[in-house]
Parts: structure tokens; C-alpha cells; sequence
């Protein structure tokens, strides 16, 4: 844990005060520069460029004025979601990492005429859908009638929270569904 404490001090910082971060200013500056108009004061545009990163905040969880740990958390998960060109610390990689090599595979539609090897990611990146290994388990735990609804909302939770912390949108139709089940609570 010190070792990591000190590459994020050192490294990743550094990194990320050179505007490779999970969130780089021209990210900001390209939804916020349609905004700005010829009137408006250092301060407004200042201000835009927070509203922006809070906003990319709010996608993970993190609601203004919340606590310390949320925001560690939203970041460490926008971290983990980010692309692979960014610099990020080193919870938030392996997080990305687990998502890029275990979770994202799942994800992929199943390749049925054996032209590829199983688990290959196509070139153009993962297809993201409900028809993946992961999204069939997950169906199946859904739909399943009887048995104990208590674990089940236990392993819906878990799945939803580890997906979230892996990086992966809430608008996947996985995390919709998972979202909708516990909206629902025990069936």
C-alpha cells in the first residue's frame, strides 16, 4: 500500500497535472466551449468547467456536497472507466483491468459458427448487448421461479455493484435490468 502511495503521489499526479487524466481538459473544453459566449467572465468559464467535471461525477454516483469517500469512489469508478491512452491511479487500473480482460469478454455477443476462438474480442471492440455470456447468467437469475429471492437480490446487488465499480455505464442494458430487478425488491 505504500509502494501505491507513492506512484500515485509521484507518477500518476504528476500525470495527471500534465492533462492525462481520466478526465483531460480538452474533454471539458469541448462541451464547454459550445456554451461560452463573448460576454462571459474568467469565472463563469471557470465555473462551467466544474459544473462539467461534476457532472461527469454524477454519472458514478458522487452528488455535490456529498462525502469525501463518494468522491473517491466516483472518481476511482470514472477512472476505472476511462480509455486506456489516460493515466489513472492504480486501484482505479487493476479495477479497468478486471473490466477489459474478465468483464468485457462476458459482455460479447457468444460466437456460435467457430470461426474465432471463444472469448475473442472482435477488432472493433466489444459488442455490447444482452445476448453475452454474462447477460444470459444474468437472465437466468432474474427469471428463475422459486428458490431463495433473498440471495438472488444478494447476487443481483453484488453483480450491479461490482459492474458499477468496474467501470461499466449505467446505461448498459445489463445495469438497466439489474437496476430494475432491485428496483422491484424481493419477487
Amino acid at each position: 500500500n505504500r509502494l501505491f502511495n507513492y506512484v500515485n503521489r509521484h507518477y500518476v499526479k504528476q500525470a495527471v497535472n500534465e492533462d492525462k487524466g481520466w478526465l483531460t481538459l480538452g474533454d471539458m473544453l469541448n462541451t464547454v466551449a459550445k456554451s461560452i459566449q463573448k460576454g462571459h467572465t474568467h469565472e463563469q468559464i471557470t465555473q462551467r468547467l466544474k459544473d462539467r467535471c461534476l457532472d461527469e461525477l454524477k454519472k458514478w454516483g458522487y452528488e455535490v456536497g456529498g462525502l469525501p469517500e463518494k468522491l473517491a469512489e466516483a472518481e476511482l469508478c470514472a477512472g476505472a472507466a476511462s480509455s486506456l491512452d489516460r493515466v489513472i491511479p492504480l486501484e482505479a487500473l487493476a479495477l479497468h483491468r478486471f473490466r477489459t480482460k474478465f468483464v468485457e469478454p462476458l459482455l460479447v455477443a457468444l460466437n456460435m459458427k467457430g470461426k474465432r476462438r471463444s472469448g475473442a474480442l472482435p477488432a472493433n471492440g466489444p459488442k455490447m448487448n444482452l445476448s453475452g455470456r454474462l447477460a444470459h447468467v444474468v437472465g437466468e437469475l432474474l427469471d428463475v421461479q422459486g428458490g431463495n429471492s433473498g440471495q438472488r437480490h444478494g447476487l443481483a446487488s453484488d453483480l450491479a455493484a461490482m459492474l458499477h465499480a468496474v467501470g461499466v455505464q449505467q446505461t448498459h442494458p445489463i445495469h438497466k435490468k439489474l437496476d430494475k430487478f432491485l428496483a422491484n425488491g424481493h419477487q
